[in-house]
């Protein structure tokens, strides 16, 4: 079958390669504004950290513990004054590739930008930035940083004292033009890379294509087939064993196609399911714990202690209403945990996902909540107890064995006192 013979077919690919050709325009044209994002939040931090050792470069090499601080309008480290030695600043840009400027208030004192004759760009002065922002103790990063007739991306630190005073401010900086080219290289690997998975993704998008019309078409056809009554139209292994919503659904419609009636049936007193409509469920449990990785399932069986008593001594209404209460607890605590359905008369039948020792912890609680339940009715308070039998599903089993082992399972606790889950 040629996918683009079918109208499912044309329609899937055309929607899936015009979307993904629009994401791929779509990305691309955001792809220099979350280049330059990154390269905002990156730079930011990087030249923050940069600014942040200069400081402690310069407080490692002072022996008096003293710190920063002014004497006589000159900033000290301790006991030796700041600038008037810029190796530090050199030694620091040899190995970052960043420009260092060293500030009293708002003027350089010590920098490694120079102008075009060679000299230290020293003596100018940045006050707006050490009066907005250094001055009162804030943090200031600017990506048209202007010095000397050269942009910069730059990061300012207030530089204080012990005593928590600003006294000056650091800076380190990158200069624009080297991080453009940065972002422009940046950009371009995107769009290689975009473009490669582009033409991966519409590879796979035509080959998932052809996958799904094929198991669509297998389901489909065995629908018909169930639609005409042939049921003994066997649905093909390959798709049945597949762990996915087509694996699910063709174990489901094989199922279906097992009963006649295939409609979920309540019973008209409690709500809960009638016996047919319980093996109609049932039988799906089965299938599923027959499949590939299936999961299996825990069946219990359970019978109303003398109810027959109940009836006898308060009437069909009160046992009647027992029904739906008891009904009505084991719906609440199973919503999760799996099914239950009315067996008939006053038997019930509970089926948990998973393993026996999980489902008995569940159905001890059912238990107990039934025993604590009170039935007013009229002038009677009634009180319930159960007994259950119960066994976990291990293949091969058949689905006769299981319900005929519980049952046993069930007239053994009777005869052991009742009131009581035997498993």
């Amino acid at each position: 079958m040629r996918i683009y013979r079918t109208s499912v077919g044309k329609y899937f690919i055309l929607v899936s390669l015009g979307s993904i050709i629009m994401l791929g325009l779509i990305l691309t044209a955001l792809s220099s504004s979350t280049v330059k994002q990154m390269k905002k939040k990156d730079t930011a931090e990087y030249l923050n950290s940069l600014a942040k050792n200069l400081i402690y470069v310069y407080e490692l090499s002072d022996d008096t513990g003293l710190g920063f601080s002014m004497n006589n309008g000159r900033l000290m480290i301790g006991d030796e004054a700041v600038g008037s030695d810029s190796s530090i600043v050199d030694h620091l840009k040899d190995i970052t590739g960043a420009e260092y400027t060293i500030f009293v208030g708002g003027k350089r004192i010590c920098t490694t930008i120079k102008d075009d004759t060679g000299q230290r760009y020293i003596n100018t002065y940045n006050n707006d930035i050490w009066n907005e922002y250094a001055r009162v103790g804030k943090t200031c990063y600017l990506q048209d940083v202007e010095i000397n007739g050269n942009e910069y991306w730059g990061y300012y630190l207030p530089l204080r004292t012990q005593e928590g005073f600003s006294v000056g401010m650091v800076f380190a900086g990158m200069p624009s033009q080297s991080i453009s080219v940065t972002i422009r290289n940046m950009e371009i690997k995107m769009a290689v890379i975009m473009i490669f998975i582009s033409v991966i993704a519409i590879c796979a998008v035509i080959y998932a294509v052809r996958k799904l019309l094929r198991m669509q078409t297998t389901i489909t056809n065995y629908m018909m087939e169930i639609d005409r009554g042939e049921f003994a139209h066997e649905m093909p292994k390959w798709i049945i064993s597949r762990d996915d919503e087509y694996g699910r659904m063709s174990r489901m419609l094989v199922s279906l196609s097992e009963s006649l009636d295939g409609r979920v049936q309540k019973d008209g007193l409690t709500g809960l399911y009638n016996r047919s409509a319980a093996m109609h469920h049932l039988k799906k449990y089965f299938v599923e714990a027959n499949s590939p990785d299936g999961r299996s399932f825990t069946f219990a069986i359970g019978d109303i202690d003398f109810f027959k008593k109940v009836n006898d001594t308060y009437g069909h209404n009160c046992g009647d209403e027992v029904l739906k209460r008891v009904a009505a607890v084991m719906r609440n605590n199973m919503q999760d945990a799996g099914f239950v359905a009315r067996w008939g008369g006053e038997e019930f039948i509970l089926v948990f996902k998973g393993k026996l020792g999980p489902a008995q912890e569940k159905l001890e609680k059912i238990a107990q909540e039934i025993r604590d339940t009170v039935v007013v009715f009229d002038d009677y308070e009634v009180k319930v107890t159960m007994t259950f039998g119960m066994v976990q599903y291990h293949s091969p089993n058949n689905l006769d064995y299981v319900i005929s082992k519980a049952d046993k399972l069930l007239y053994k606790g009777k005869e052991n006192g009742r009131n009581q889950i035997v498993s």
